[in-house]
C-alpha cells in the first residue's frame, strides 16, 4: 500500500501517509493472519519491495496532488507482474456512476476504486478476492454491490452505497501501533485526526456531500496517547497536522489543545500546529488559540465575503466582528491569523472579489490565502451542469512541484499532475481575472507574514484602509523601479503561460522534448504567487520603499504627511528591514541607533511611537539559538536556497518567530 508523492522537485506532499496507513491498520486487525501489509510514501522504496516480493495486491491512494504518479507506478507494475491486483482509493473520484465510469475507463489499470472512508471498505473487499481465490474476474462477474467500492464489468458499473463508519474510536492507531515509526526518520510531517466529518456542505470541497455532515469522533483517551506517542517519536520535524476540518469549534477540541501545549512545554513539540479552524463555536476557537500561545496558524475562511457567492456555494463564515476578535487575539501571541479567499467562484467578479480582500484585511488578519477556483474531482461544482450554469471557463494546468522523469520497472515515465482552474464565468472577465491575481501578489506580498506590518501602523492614526494603500500600489505603476516592474510583469506572464483547455492535449504537452526537465528545474509549472513571493523576499528593501512611497502618498491625500512623521517612517522602514531581511544569515549581529522606542511595537499606536522620541538608543539584532535551529531545519526541509523551495517556506512557515530579536543596550 502506498500514498505515493512526487520526489524529482523535492518531496511534494510532505505529510504522513494517514488514510492508507489507518486502512494498513484495520487490514492487520482483520486479515493479519492471512496477508502481510506494508505502507510506503516514495515511489523509489515501493518499486524496490516490489521487485523483492512480487505482492499479489497493490494498493494506492488517489488525490489530485498524486493520482497520475500513483496510475504510471500501477500500469508500470501491472506490465511488471500481469497477474496484479489494482486498488486505488481517496477522495479523488465522481459521486455519480456515469462519470465514475468514464473515470474507471480512462484509467483501465484499476480493478477496483474504494470511495468514502475506506478501512472497511478495503477488508470486505480483500474477502471478496479471498473467497474468489484472488480471481478478479470472478469477483467481477459475480456482479456484487460492494460498499464504498466501484468496479467495471462487461461496460457496467457497479457500485456499492457509501457507507460512513461510526465507530472510529474502534479503529486501530498506525501511529500507537509502530507502524509509522519509520516516517519519523524522514523529513514528514506527522498527521493525525481526532475526528471524521463535517456539518457543513460547501459545493467547492469534496468533504461538502450531505453523508459527511455527522461527526464521528476518537476518544479522548487514545487521542492524548497519540500525541504523547507523536511528541516522543519525532525527530527532524517542528511540525503537526491535523486533519480534523472544523478543529476547535467542539468541546473536546480544548482539551486536544490542553494536550498539545503539554507536548510543547515537554518536548518542544509542535512548535508549528496547523488545522483548519471550524466555522461556528466562536468562543472555543478564541479558547483553543490561547491555550496553543501562539502555535496554531489558526483561519477563519470566507472563500468570499459576498452573499450571492456565498449562496451560490452553500456556504456560512464567521460574522465579520469574530473575525477582527480572532485576528486581535493571535497579535500578542506572534501567531498566524489567516483567511482563504477563491477567485473565480460562482458569481464572483473583481469588484466582489476586491471587497472580500479588503474585509479580511482590515479586518486585521495577518495572512489572505488566494486561490483560483480548482475543480475537485468529485465535487458538486466539478459536475457539468454547474460549469455550463456560471458560465465557467476552465483550463488545465500542471500543478505545481508534482511533475518529474522517473523509471519503474525499468521503463520511464514523464509523469505529471494536473488541475483544472476556472479563469473567467459570466461575472468575471478573463481580463479581470488577470487584474485579480495581480492584486493577490500584491496582498501576498505586503500583508502575509506581518513582513511589513509594523509599517502600517501609521495608516490607523487616518483610518487609512490598508487594502486601499495596496490597490493605489497596483494602480500607480509609476511607483515602481525596474526591479520591481520586471517582477510583477513576470508574474503576468506566468499566470497566463501553459493554459490547455483538455485532459489530453496537456497530457501531450508534457511528453514532449524537454518539458519535464524545464518543471523539474522551475523554468515551467511553479507556484507563480510563491515563486514572486520569494523574489520579493529577495529584493525586500526594493518592496518596503514602494510601500513607503505608497503610504506617503496615501497620507498626504488624507492630510496627514508631515516631515515629523517622515523621519519616524524612515527610522521604521529600517527597523523592519533589520528585522526581517537575509533569514538565512542568521549568525549575523547587526546594531543600528534609533531616535524611537520600536519594543513592543505591535501594541502601541503610532502615536506612542512618535511620543517616545529620544537622543537615540542602540539596537542590537540577533537569533537565539532556538531560532538558528528552526531557520536551519526549515531551510533544509523546504529546499530554501531556491526559489520555489524558498516560495513553499514562507508559505508554510510562521515567520515570526524566526523574524530577528533585538534588544536595546544600554546608553
Amino acid at each position: 500500500m502506498a500514498d505515493l508523492t512526487h520526489t524529482k522537485q523535492g518531496v511534494q506532499a510532505k505529510c504522513f501517509p494517514l488514510g492508507v496507513g489507518l486502512v494498513a491498520e484495520y487490514i492487520k486487525q482483520e486479515l493479519g493472519n492471512i496477508l502481510n501489509v506494508e505502507i510506503f510514501k516514495y515511489p523509489s522504496d515501493l518499486e524496490e519491495k516490489c521487485i523483492q516480493y512480487k505482492p499479489e495486491i497493490l494498493a494506492l491512494s488517489s488525490y489530485a496532488w498524486n493520482h497520475e504518479l500513483a496510475n504510471n507506478f500501477a500500469k508500470a507494475y501491472k506490465s511488471y507482474n500481469p497477474e496484479a491486483i489494482i486498488i486505488f482509493g481517496g477522495p479523488n473520484f465522481h459521486h455519480v456512476d456515469d462519470e465514475r465510469k468514464k473515470f474507471l475507463l480512462r484509467y483501465d489499470v484499476i480493478d477496483f476504486f474504494i470511495f468514502g472512508e475506506g478501512e472497511i471498505a478495503v477488508v470486505n473487499l480483500l474477502h471478496e478476492l479471498i473467497l474468489n481465490n484472488y480471481d478478479v474476474n470472478k469477483v467481477k462477474n459475480s456482479h456484487k454491490y460492494i460498499n464504498n467500492c466501484s468496479y467495471i464489468s462487461n461496460n457496467i458499473i457497479y457500485s456499492g452505497n457509501n457507507i460512513r463508519i461510526k465507530k472510529i474510536k474502534e479503529m486501530p492507531s498506525p501511529y500507537l501501533s509502530g507502524t509509522f515509526d519509520k516516517f519519523f526518520k524522514n523529513d514528514l510531517i506527522p498527521l493525525y485526526e481526532t475526528t471524521r466529518g463535517c456539518p457543513f456542505s460547501c459545493t467547492f470541497c469534496s468533504d461538502g456531500a450531505s453523508i459527511k455532515n455527522k461527526i464521528y469522533r476518537h476518544t479522548q483517551e487514545v487521542i492524548n496517547e497519540t500525541l504523547e506517542y507523536i511528541a516522543n517519536k519525532k525527530e527532524y520535524i517542528d511540525s503537526l497536522i491535523l486533519a480534523d476540518l472544523n478543529f476547535g469549534m467542539y468541546n473536546e477540541d480544548i482539551s486536544t489543545c490542553e494536550k498539545i501545549a503539554e507536548t510543547k512545554q515537554k518536548y518542544g513539540y509542535p512548535v508549528f500546529f496547523s488545522a483548519s479552524a471550524g466555522k461556528s463555536k466562536f468562543e472555543n476557537i478564541l479558547k483553543s488559540v490561547k491555550i496553543l500561545d501562539g502555535s496554531w496558524f489558526v483561519g477563519a475562511s470566507v472563500q468570499s465575503t459576498d452573499i450571492d457567492v456565498l449562496k451560490n456555494i452553500k456556504r456560512k463564515n464567521l460574522p465579520y466582528d469574530k473575525m477582527i476578535e480572532l485576528a486581535n487575539s493571535t497579535k500578542d501571541k506572534g501567531s498566524v491569523s489567516y483567511t482563504e479567499i477563491i477567485l473565480a467562484l460562482p458569481d464572483d467578479s473583481k469588484i466582489k472579489h476586491f471587497k472580500s480582500l479588503k474585509t479580511s484585511i482590515d479586518a486585521g488578519l495577518n495572512s489572505i490565502k488566494m486561490f483560483q477556483l480548482m475543480l475537485l474531482t468529485g465535487t458538486e461544482m466539478s459536475g457539468q451542469e454547474s460549469i455550463d450554469k456560471y458560465g465557467m471557463s476552465v483550463k488545465f494546468r500542471v500543478m505545481p512541484g508534482a511533475a518529474g522523469e522517473y523509471t519503474f520497472f525499468e521503463k520511464k515515465y514523464c509523469i505529471a499532475e494536473f488541475e483544472q482552474i476556472v479563469v473567467s464565468n459570466n461575472t468575471l472577465s478573463y481580463e479581470d481575472y488577470i487584474e485579480c491575481r495581480l492584486m493577490d501578489l500584491i496582498v501576498e506580498i505586503f500583508i502575509n507574514n506581518a513582513t511589513f506590518y509594523e509599517l502600517f501602523i501609521v495608516l490607523d492614526k487616518y483610518n487609512i484602509s490598508k487594502f486601499d494603500t495596496l490597490k493605489y500600489i497596483k494602480d500607480n505603476d509609476n511607483l515602481y523601479t525596474k526591479k520591481v516592474k520586471d517582477i510583477f510583469n513576470s508574474f503576468k506572464k506566468d499566470t497566463q503561460q501553459d493554459l490547455f483547455d483538455t485532459y489530453d492535449e496537456i497530457l501531450s504537452f508534457i511528453q514532449m522534448k524537454d518539458i519535464i526537465e524545464k518543471h523539474i528545474t522551475g523554468e515551467l509549472g511553479n507556484n507563480e504567487i510563491l515563486d514572486h513571493k520569494a523574489l520579493s523576499f529577495i529584493e525586500y528593501e526594493e518592496f518596503i520603499d514602494l510601500l513607503y512611497r505608497a503610504i506617503v502618498c496615501m497620507l498626504k491625500e488624507h492630510n496627514g504627511y508631515n516631515i515629523d512623521i517622515d523621519k519616524v517612517l524612515i527610522q521604521l522602514k529600517d527597523f523592519i528591514v533589520t528585522k526581517n531581511s537575509s533569514l538565512h544569515n542568521y549568525d549575523l549581529i547587526e546594531q543600528r541607533v534609533y531616535n524611537y522606542d520600536f519594543s513592543n511595537i505591535r501594541t502601541k499606536s503610532f502615536d506612542d511611537i512618535v511620543n517616545s522620541k529620544n537622543e537615540g538608543m542602540e539596537y542590537e539584532f540577533y537569533h537565539t539559538n532556538e531560532q538558528k535551529a528552526i531557520i536551519k531545519n526549515i531551510y533544509s526541509s523546504y529546499a530554501g536556497n531556491t526559489i520555489a523551495g524558498l516560495g513553499r517556506l514562507i508559505q508554510k512557515s510562521n515567520m515570526n518567530i524566526m523574524y530577528r530579536n533585538f534588544k536595546i543596550k544600554d546608553t
